[in-house]
């Protein structure tokens, strides 16, 4: 088997079916060793896997003008008259406006010299209510409207009869064959679209799509099928085609197939089931970011609580410190004030009794002499000082109420100010208190969350296992 033919079974299941079809198709009609082929709208060029040996060409109107590729409008194909051998189009024909596909199908028999393939998604029951349930799927489980779904709901997909007329007015001699059993297209397109949108692995989907290729192919070519090929010939002495006719046979569905969709069916929700297994490592790590989260969230709250409260503390002890200096400041003052105003009255006694012990000196050294006259001197002295000793005392009992009044508001002050000091040594012991029962309340809650958060994720990771072993021993099943 060539490398290209062992590619071939790699490719999506509906790629494979459709150009494997008109691979066997070709080879049946085939009147030389290489033909000249034309696939339009062949998107990447698949058909070249399933036709190495002839020179194909690709027509698309999203292809890159290269070796084997052209794009441009199907409506008005840049080749001459009867250029090729075989013309086909595959899964195109439901994408073009309905009052264009007439049109459409004329270019194919234009640039044909012999064989014209057709193949599409024909209007019936069952094909739009597969479609109508896949569209379903995409659309409530992805949120999302897949642009091929919603073409052939705007455009509707082609009539059987009518595009089958068009064969009929040239005068030409068709077969109809079916393509893509029905009810394993749609088990096998949603299992594609499930693992594509799960981003599940990509080599997991090729090995599902070559299982499927290389052993269930060629049950897919009878009805009810999605698609048909309208295949024709030009040459009027080529009876291959009229004998293709009887070549798919509608064969009824034995047990044994019964059977093998039923599996089918479990092998879809196995791999639906993959998807619970994904959302919950998702959740598993969405909440191991959320704990990291909160961890490093209850961290730094607690680190800036701790700094304003140390720097609460520095500003406290600043303000101590401040009350300390000027009351030191204060009573120094005050200090100074009182030896000030205590060396002023004893300086004043000092001096009164200096001028008494002058005025004795003098009276005693006078007296014999001035005793008659001095007499009334002595006892307005006498009175004077007497005076002077009244005035004294005076001075005296005011300083002492003085002092006594300083040294009471100072007292007044000092409790005050060890009230004050009091009560905020009592209020930081407090905040201190209510910070350690704060941070011993979210450690307790921490190894809480820790608890809870390992319970879930142990028991994730032990469902997942499960799951994973069940979903092995399911395929493994299969493929045995």
């Amino acid at each position: 088997m060539s490398p290209a033919k062992n590619k071939a079974y790699f490719l999506s299941f509906d790629i494979f079916q459709r150009y494997k079809a008109i691979e066997e198709i070709v080879n049946r009609l085939r009147n030389k060793k290489r033909l000249r082929v034309l696939d339009i709208g062949g998107g990447r060029g698949d058909i070249k896997y399933f036709l190495p040996n002839d020179d194909v060409i690709i027509f698309d109107k999203h292809a890159k003008e290269g070796k084997g590729y052209r794009s441009g409008d199907a409506l008005r194909l840049p080749f001459k008259k009867s250029s090729f051998d075989v013309v086909v189009s595959s899964d195109v024909l439901e994408h073009i406006l309905p009052e264009k596909r007439k049109r459409f199908l004329d270019e194919h028999f234009r640039v044909s010299r012999d064989v014209v393939i057709v193949g599409a998604p024909f209007d019936g029951r069952n094909v739009n209510l597969a479609e109508k349930i896949l569209h379903r799927f995409i659309l409530d489980k992805y949120r999302i409207k897949y642009g091929i779904l919603e073409e052939h709901l705007k455009n509707k997909i082609p009539n059987l009869d009518k595009t089958t007329r068009v064969f009929n007015n040239k005068g030409l001699s068709y077969a109809v064959l079916p393509n893509g059993y029905l009810y394993n297209w749609l088990f096998m397109i949603l299992v594609n679209f499930h693992l594509e949108w799960m981003d599940m692995s990509p080599r997991l989907l090729q090995r599902i799509n070559e299982f499927y290729n290389r052993n269930f192919y060629h049950s897919d070519n009878k009805n009810p099928s999605y698609r048909k090929i309208i295949v024709t010939s030009k040459k009027s002495d080529n009876g291959k085609v009229e004998g293709m006719k009887g070549q798919y046979l509608d064969i009824e569905e034995d047990k044994v197939e019964k059977i093998f969709n039923l599996e089918l069916a479990n092998l879809l929700m196995k791999i639906m089931d993959l998807e619970s297994v994904r959302e919950k490592e998702k959740e598993a790590k969405n909440l191991k970011w959320a704990y990291e989260d909160r961890i490093k969230s209850l961290k730094e709250e607690n680190l800036e609580k701790i700094q304003q409260f140390n720097s609460e503390i520095r500003r406290l002890n600043s303000e101590i410190a401040k009350i300390h200096i000027s009351h030191k400041r204060e009573m120094g003052r005050f200090e100074n004030k009182k030896d000030i105003e205590i060396k002023k009255a004893n300086d004043e006694i000092k001096k009164l009794n200096k001028e008494i012990e002058d005025i004795n000196r003098k009276s005693r050294k006078n007296s014999n002499l001035m005793i008659e006259g001095k007499r009334k001197e002595h006892a307005d002295f006498s009175s004077e000082v007497k005076r002077l000793n009244d005035e004294l005392k005076t001075i005296n009992k005011d300083n002492k109420e003085k002092l006594d009044t300083l040294l009471v508001d100072k007292d007044k002050d000092r409790n005050s100010l060890s009230l004050e000091i009091k009560r905020l040594n009592d209020e930081k012991i407090k905040e201190r208190k209510d910070l350690t029962s704060e941070v011993k309340r979210l450690n307790e809650e921490l190894k809480s969350l820790n608890k809870d958060n390992k319970e879930k994720l142990d028991t994730l990771l032990v469902d997942k296992d499960k799951e994973r072993n069940s979903l092995s021993l399911e395929i493994k099943r299969l493929n045995d």
